[in-house]
């Protein structure tokens, strides 16, 4: 079943693949992937290291198909069952 950009945002990132762009306002361009997911970070496994990420200092970009979103953390603050609210 093909997922809709609306409920790929809605639902968990573990095991997506993105690239990061800026943390607290500097420049990182690092791939990595989402490891874990807790209301106020995101571990991301990046250059075989995983490190915790602030949702409020990062952005990203998700990879959809052939399409990219770009991601401002602070949107994604919360837990899963949050963020269904939020992107409804």
């Amino acid at each position: 079943m093909k997922k809709t950009v609306k409920q790929f945002l809605r639902g968990p990132l573990i095991g997506e693949e993105i690239i990061l762009l800026q943390y607290n306002g500097k420049p990182v361009e690092k791939k990595g992937i989402i490891n874990w997911e807790t209301k106020k970070t995101f571990r991301i496994k990046v250059d075989g290291k995983t490190k915790s990420y602030l949702k409020g200092g990062i952005v990203f970009l998700l990879c959809f198909g052939k399409m990219k979103i770009k991601i401002n953390g602070k949107n994604f603050m919360g837990d899963v069952a949050e963020r269904i609210k939020k992107f409804r």
